[in-house]
């Protein structure tokens, strides 16, 4: 008999949360084979190698194994970087938000849970260790978790030439996974892992991408001083920036950036130094140049004329600036999810794309380090939800991260307020009426911060007579590792996962999740850019409650 909290209707009362995964299970899928058709047909709507290169030189970070969890609405993506990790010792670590903190992961609510791999299938395309996975897989299917979630690299896959795809590996890990009676979430990695904070797997883009980017290195992002190649964004999948994430790629580890440092605006290579000398000369102010006094990596706001008090970024310059460099952002996010809907349209999945939780400096005015991220987010201007709205149209999820942290926890030199952003950025993806999803940014295992992840989850508690007013999609729980299958910490993970699922067993149908999984459908009409952007109208976020109602030592 399933456990329940409450003597209700079963059917108002339903599991908070679910683990997704899925997208290789073939006799789910609704198109053809759900690897070789999805990926290959993304590439097909790729223009051509320069942009194939583009993509990877924002440099869409890198994404480690990952646990899902999920709330009483299941939870489905096809693109989300963390969950329970996988180990250290094989590598299955990753990071690759680079938030500052050493490693985060992110998708939703919470109910079940999903690991994702990182260094299982390594860099020459080999399946390390499938014995020892499968002992961890068994483990985490006894102890409720839903599903588990792989990363898919570029430079694995199509490692010897263009169209030139090996599965091999990946086949072998899939069938592992659906042997051990999980769900499968898989991430499409354009992007190369490593140099990103919490990285310690170097997994490149394909060498011919590369030798393309040599002929012509301005087809990479570049930051003001050295033009360097971090990673640059272009049209083509899920992955959306560094570490997988919507965003700029301003604070690379490789490049020497240290927390708390605001970062480095990443527009100064000649095609985007044309792009904007173009629109401000449309604008009337042809004399306009990119910014000059935005300080460097790892400077504080106080310290640049841009980001000081009345700074620059207050001028008319600075807000023409911003808002054209976000801008980009936006559109960069909504051509790359059409083209993603094209290719795994009528398959049984979900999208997502992943923002980045820069917690830091936001309680600072200027919000520096969002900023040079891309987002531009103000006392009086709302960053995030404009990405909400233009999400709405391609039926994506907003996978976002930092659940567990509490600003109590925070130094208060960086101005940290990952509370309060976790609560903007949720907010504003409810308001624009989609699923929004989450994960933590650093492996932990005590009841604080379990219990903060349960109340992002269900930020007013669980429903007795019906679905909770607020819940996320589903939650990644960073990361599969030696130190969380200790015992203790084991213990009070499958209370965790309980409490994610509100007291209930695992139900497998995700019917019962609130969650119906249906073919893709094609990405909506356009929305016109001045229409998104009136989502920057600032709205109060929706009040959470001051601690959850399913504590894990409760």
């Amino acid at each position: 008999m399933t456990r329940r909290v409450f003597s209700a209707d079963p059917n108002l009362i339903r599991p908070t949360a679910r683990v997704i995964l899925r997208v290789v299970e073939e006799d789910a899928v609704a198109c053809e084979d759900p690897v070789d058709f999805t990926v290959a047909e993304m590439w097909e709507h790729t223009a051509s190698r320069r942009q194939r290169a583009r993509a990877q030189s924002l440099n869409l970070g890198a994404k480690s194994e990952s646990a899902k969890v999920m709330d009483g609405n299941e939870t489905r993506e096809a693109s989300t970087e963390g969950g329970i990790r996988g180990r250290k010792d094989s590598g299955w670590t990753g990071d690759g938000d680079g938030d500052g903190n050493e490693d985060r992961d992110r998708n939703g609510d919470g109910d079940g849970m999903g690991w994702g791999g990182l260094g299982v299938v390594n860099v020459n395309n080999v399946f390390e260790d499938p014995e020892g996975l499968k002992k961890q897989l068994l483990q985490l299917k006894e102890a409720g978790v839903d599903g588990v979630m792989v990363d898919v690299w570029w430079g694995i896959i199509e490692l010897k030439g263009p169209k030139q795809y090996d599965w091999g590996a990946y086949r072998s890990l899939f069938k592992l996974v659906q042997e051990c009676g999980l769900k499968l979430q898989a991430i499409m990695s354009f992007h190369q892992c490593g140099g990103n904070v919490g990285d310690i797997v170097n997994i490149p883009i394909p060498k011919w991408v590369l030798e393309i980017g040599d002929s012509d290195p301005d087809i990479f992002y570049t930051n003001r001083s050295d033009f360097i190649e971090s990673g640059l964004i272009i049209d083509i999948e899920v992955g959306l920036g560094p570490a997988g994430e919507l965003r700029f790629p301003s604070y690379p580890q490789s490049q020497g950036w240290e927390f708390p440092g605001i970062g480095e605006f990443q527009c100064y290579d000649k095609y985007l130094k044309a792009e904007f000398k173009a629109a401000a000369a449309k604008a009337g102010h042809a004399e306009w140049e990119l910014p000059d006094d935005a300080g460097s990596y790892n400077d504080v706001p106080e310290s640049t004329e841009f980001f000081k008090s009345n700074g620059t970024y207050l001028t008319e310059k600075g807000k023409f600036f911003l808002t054209w460099y976000s801008n980009k952002l936006l559109i960069h996010g909504d051509q790359i999810l059409e083209e993603a809907t094209k290719a795994f349209q009528g398959c049984n999945v979900t999208i997502a794309i992943k923002v980045s939780g820069i917690h830091w400096w936001y309680k600072s005015e200027s919000h520096a380090a969002e900023l040079t991220a891309g987002y531009y987010n103000l006392q009086d201007r709302d960053g995030y939800r404009p990405i909400a709205r233009m999400l709405t149209r391609h039926h994506a999820i907003l996978n976002f991260t930092c659940l567990e942290m509490r600003d109590s926890e925070q130094s208060s030199d960086a101005k940290s307020a990952p509370q309060e952003l976790v609560q903007q950025v949720l907010s504003g993806g409810w308001r624009e009426k989609i699923e929004v999803a989450g994960e933590n940014a650093l492996p932990r295992y005590d009841a604080a911060a379990y219990n903060q992840m349960i109340l992002n989850a269900r930020p007013n508690g669980v429903n007795k007579n019906g679905p909770p007013k607020l819940s996320m999609y589903g939650i990644t729980y960073l990361r599969l590792s030696d130190e969380l299958l200790q015992k203790s910490n084991f213990a009070i993970f499958k209370k965790f996962v309980l409490k994610m699922h509100a007291d209930q067993d695992y139900v497998e149908d995700p019917n019962q999740y609130n969650h119906v999984i249906i073919p893709l459908k094609p990405s909506g009409p356009k929305i016109p850019l001045e229409e998104i952007l009136e989502a920057t109208k600032p709205i109060p976020p929706f009040p959470w409650d001051s601690e959850t109602d399913m504590k894990v030592d409760g």
